[in-house]
């Protein structure tokens, strides 16, 4: 049959139609290399023929290799409609410059095989690839998927892996892990996103072998659907490796960091391990476990650990650089059957409860911070260890035990409540004669008292201080200390006599003796359902007798401490309250005196040391001696608090810097410091400058001496101090910074000194000796642009070697600035290395330079934030913003929900930290930086903490022009 040419571009425009129609259906396209090669974009590969588009559902099978390169669109995305790997899929860099896997699928992603990018290479393809991958719907992984290797020959960054699913869930049952780092470069992210994430494979942080370990991100946005918002871990999360330092301090290891409504962990989570150091250097830091991102519930039956440090040179671990484990936003927190929650520093803040089961546990290197309304640790039975911290902790919230338990018998060392017990609530004058000593409760809502002086007083008052009656002398107590009532009569200790008892109108009736167990009676008290007294033993045997009401020993018990004074019986729990002068500790004990928990006494809360004690209505009251006063702490856990925490910024007001360095650890040889003055009328300390060895003019120094005036040339600018134009050189490393400001050439170290004597630069201040045979020289040189002392291979003390040599230099320069250069550090006793400009400096405490570099002093002082008075229910508080910088352009008070904790350096505010999340409000603060804050009469805010903190605009305080103060919270109390 003739073709009829007419019809043919009807034809052609009919085939056109119905291949755009297939084109816009899309279809099933398997890649089976039929092009000859494995490139994604030839159409040849695939079938049917075409490249993969949007529409097109994309399967890759097992066994074969597809490379893809960066698509050529806005974004740089690859587009399906959804994509299955079950084979391999590799990023390809196109001359050296395209290496990332990055694919958008409008439905689904499902990995059995493997998704890597391609390992870095050619003229501008040195960093390694990355993996993205984004799905409309669920995205299920069940092979791997990995970041690209650098280059080896440019090493520079791994590939990171970033996985997003924005209308679906995220689950991983294989592997998902970045590249590694070199060169400096930090270790690359995993970042994983969906509206649920659900992992039971394994998450890896890209490692660093010269850089911070990279971290593992997981976030659940929160929309609030059914169903939505939950992250949960039965496989292993952990944060890259930080990178080790050949002379340095290692680099920290990567987070773990968590987003979302609600987390479950049934795996394990770790940061990631710090690097080693080399020299003498700290470790690395380990990775953190951030949880402060988990906006609901938090559960874990299994482990959450803070990344293990580096080590130093030795081989040993800095504990206190072990990763922190941070939880700031839950409702409630579940530590479930077999937890472990391990970190250099633990912080888990609720607003409800904390629940932490029997078999569980929570560690910490330093310190622990659990902060909610309820602590519940019913089920727990006493003496089983679930909070361990290396020093004493408190936590911040209301404790639920079984009967008998007690937070101090879960906890190692024992723990305490800080947001109630041992709260101060009063304090006033006594009005004994002569100095205070004894107290005790009469039984009938007043208190008794002893004191001593030319002749012993007995008396009574009321709760507030009020005399009731006049006092009268206790005709036959020569000492009377301790006081106690049964009722009927008065019982007094006597450290002459025994026990004397009067009745109320201080007619003696009797005495007994209790010299056969007792030593040094001191305080003393009744308990009425054993109808025996109590008496204190405290400065020789510290321990306490039992005896019945006619004097017959009953039994004794050792206490803690080292002088305990005072005792008292708390008839509301059937405990007895000890006062321990020795430590200036209030410890309670049961009725074994076993001690269940304690806090800080009367020294600690400013008023000198106590003695005798007595309890009324869930208060203590302590007798300070010194300050004939009696104060009265809170054993209730109602009490209104309002309680600092953290510091301000900027700094911390001091100009000085200075580390002490134990004998042989100096660790600045071959390096040089660079202190150049700042607008904050301090120094930026870098590292910089280098030794010059231009030095020819020796001076006459011998063992211990001064050697000036020595003129530089010109004035030398001293932050908070005078300007100088001459300096006085000592022998042992420093220099006088005004001629003849003092004549001390002193051998030993310490910061004392430093801060309290004259302006001096303390360049290695140690025991040197110039005189020593075969020792160097110390010499002061002047030239047109600097002047300058070195002390050249001088010798220690004693030193008869050039292993005991130093040779150290300090350079001054006409603007201010000075470098301390370092050439050779040889065996040394203690040395300091440092500024100060003289008496009233404020102690900015010992610096480990090594690590601090680069920082900054200044003059600035910190914001700071008080309260006024404690927020009781009903009344009016004022909160104070302090150190306002003169240039501030308004002040702001954030009320919130929980205290993040947050180190703010990374958005231009070093030294600050957000101590509230200010979820409640901000208000306005006034010029005046006083702002008034009711107290609602609402029962539903009593034990409620509410964390406040100040803020200030002010441009030039900081790369971001805000500085921040300490952090004050609130929990009101009916008190």
């Amino acid at each position: 049959m003739a073709l009829d040419l007419r019809s043919l571009p009807g034809l052609l425009l009919v085939a056109a139609v119905a291949c755009s129609s297939l084109a816009a259906q899309g279809v099933t396209r398997r890649f089976e290399g039929g092009g000859g090669d494995d490139r994604w974009e030839n159409p040849a590969n695939w079938n049917p023929p075409g490249t993969p588009n949007s529409n097109d559902d994309v399967v890759i099978p097992a066994g074969k290799s597809v490379t893809i390169p960066r698509a050529n669109t806005a974004n740089g995305q690859t587009e399906v409609k959804s994509l299955t790997v079950d084979g391999t899929l590799t990023g390809r860099g196109d001359r050296g410059t395209n290496v990332d896997v990055n694919i958008e699928a409008t439905e689904t992603i499902t990995v059995t095989g493997t998704v890597r990018g391609a390992a870095g290479s050619g003229a501008n393809g040195g960093d390694g690839g990355k993996v993205e991958l984004e799905a409309g719907g669920d995205i299920d992984i069940s092979g791997t998927v990995t970041g690209g290797a650098p280059d080896p020959a440019r090493p520079k960054s791994g590939g990171s892996i970033e996985i997003e699913s924005t209308g679906g869930d995220v689950s991983n049952s294989g592997t998902l892990e970045a590249g590694t780092s070199t060169n400096g470069a930090a270790g690359p992210k995993v970042r994983v996103e969906g509206t649920n994430i659900d992992n039971s494979g394994t998450m890896t942080g890209g490692g660093s072998t010269n850089g911070v370990g990279g971290s593992v991100e997981l976030e659940v946005p929160t929309r609030d659907r059914a169903g939505e918002g939950e992250m949960t871990n039965s496989g292993s999360i952990t944060g890259g490796d930080g990178g080790d330092s050949a002379s340095g301090t290692g680099d920290k290891g990567g987070d773990v960091v968590l987003k979302g409504n609600s987390a479950t962990n049934d795996g394990t989570m770790t940061g990631g391990a710090g690097g080693d150091s080399g020299g003498s250097s700290r470790g690395g830091q380990g990775g953190d476990v951030d949880l402060r991102g988990v906006k609901k519930d938090m559960t874990t039956n299994r482990g959450i650990h803070g990344g293990a440090p580096g080590a130093d040179r030795n081989g040993t671990h800095h504990s206190k650089q072990q990763g922190k484990v941070l939880g700031g936003r839950f409702e409630t927190f579940v530590a479930a059957l077999g937890a472990r929650i391990t970190g250099g520093y633990v912080s888990l803040v609720c607003s409800n409860s904390i629940t932490i089961a029997p078999t569980a546990q929570i560690t910490s290197a330093t310190s622990i911070d659990l902060s909610a309304p309820i602590l519940d640790l019913r089920g727990i039975p006493a003496g089983t260890r679930v909070l361990i911290a290396n020093d004493p902790f408190c936590v911040r919230a209301g404790v639920l035990t079984d009967p008998g338990v007690t937070l101090a018998t879960l906890s190692s060392p024992p723990a305490r409540t800080c947001w109630s017990l041992g709260t101060v609530l009063d304090a006033f004058a006594s009005p004994a004669l002569g100095a205070p000593v004894g107290l005790e409760h009469d039984g009938v809502g007043n208190l008794l008292y002893t004191a001593v002086g030319t002749i012993g007083e007995l008396g009574v008052h009321d709760v507030h201080g009020m005399p009731l009656g006049s006092p009268w002398i206790p005709s036959n107590s020569t000492n009377p200390i301790g006081i106690t009532s049964d009722g009927s009569f008065h019982y007094v200790t006597d450290t002459y006599r025994g026990v004397d008892v009067y009745d109320p109108s201080g007619t003696w009736q009797r005495s007994f003796s209790v010299s056969n167990e007792t030593t040094f009676p001191e305080g003393i008290t009744f308990d009425p359902g054993s109808q025996l007294l109590y008496v204190v033993d405290g400065t020789f045997n510290n321990a306490v007798h039992c005896y019945d009401l006619s004097g017959n020993p009953v039994a004794s018990y050792p206490l803690n401490g080292t002088s305990n004074d005072g005792i008292a019986f708390d008839p509301d729990t059937g405990t007895f309250w000890v006062y321990d002068s020795g430590t200036d500790t209030c410890r309670n004990y049961d009725s074994s005196f076993q001690e269940l928990r304690s806090f800080p006494g009367t020294r600690a809360a400013g008023y000198g040391s106590g003695e005798g004690v007595a309890i009324v209505d869930g208060r203590l009251y302590v007798c300070a001696t010194g300050s004939r006063t009696v104060v009265v702490f809170d054993l209730t856990g109602t009490a209104a608090i309002a309680e600092a925490n953290g510091s301000g910024c900027p700094g911390s007001a001091s100009q000085a810097f200075y580390e002490l360095f134990a004998a042989g650890s100096a660790d600045l040889a071959g390096r040089s410091l660079r202190c150049t003055p700042n607008n904050e009328s301090g120094f930026d300390v870098s590292w910089g400058g280098s030794w010059d060895p231009n030095f020819a003019n020796a001076l006459a120094l011998s063992d211990d001496s001064l050697s000036g005036p020595h003129a530089l040339g010109f004035s030398f600018p001293v932050p908070g101090s005078a300007a100088t134009t001459a300096i006085d050189v000592c022998s042992n490393g420093f220099a006088w910074l005004q001629s003849g400001s003092s004549s001390s050439a002193a051998t030993t170290p310490s910061a004392t000194s430093l801060l309290n004597s004259p302006a001096r630069i303390a360049a290695l201040w140690m025991d040197l000796n110039p005189a020593a045979a075969g020792s160097g020289s110390v010499y002061f040189d002047t030239f047109p642009t600097h002047a300058m002392v070195t002390w050249d291979r001088v010798y220690r003390y004693g030193g008869t070697s050039s292993a005991d040599a130093h040779s150290v230099q300090l350079q001054f320069y006409p603007d201010g600035e000075f470098v301390l250069a370092y050439r050779a550090l040889g065996n040394a006793y203690s040395q300091m290395v440092g500024f100060s400009p003289g008496p009233g400096t404020t102690d900015p405490g010992n610096s480990d330079l090594t690590a601090a570099v680069p920082f900054h002093t200044s003059d600035r002082r910190p914001l700071t934030l008080a309260a006024d008075t404690r927020p009781v229910l009903g009344s009016t508080i004022h909160l104070i913003t302090g150190n306002v910088p003169t240039n501030s352009l308004g002040l702001g008070l954030r009320l919130g929900l929980s205290n993040p904790v947050l180190d703010l350096t990374p958005l231009g505010m070093p030294g600050c930290t957000l101590l509230s999340d200010g979820e409640l409000t901000t208000l306005p603060v006034g010029p005046s930086g006083v702002t008034t804050l009711p107290i609602p009469s609402q029962p539903g805010l009593l034990g409620f903490p509410i964390p406040l903190q100040s803020f200030a605009m002010a441009p030039g305080i900081n790369a971001a022009g805000i500085a921040t103060s300490n952090g004050v919270t609130l929990v009101a109390g009916p008190f």
